[in-house]
């Protein structure tokens, strides 16, 4: 979104702005998106994306944050 990423699990739905986000890993099949010390971490499953398309997260990310996408071996 514009202000900021929604999260959806199992037990909620919440909203991180962009200043929360603090790295994202990416390999074959994942990303691991770390946030705010308070936010903890995610994994995302590059199949089970729902809106928009997995390769296209890279440079989302990096033209939101201003940082790189590493990636994990």
């Amino acid at each position: 979104m514009e202000d900021g990423v929604w999260i959806h699990d199992s037990r909620s739905s919440r909203r991180y702005g962009y200043e929360s986000l603090e790295r994202l890993w990416k390999d074959a099949d994942r990303f691991y998106l770390v946030l705010s010390r308070r936010g903890g971490s995610y994994i995302l499953s590059k199949e089970r994306f729902t809106a928009g398309a997995p390769e296209d997260l890279p440079d989302w990310w990096e033209e939101r944050t201003c940082k790189p996408v590493e990636r994990v071996l």
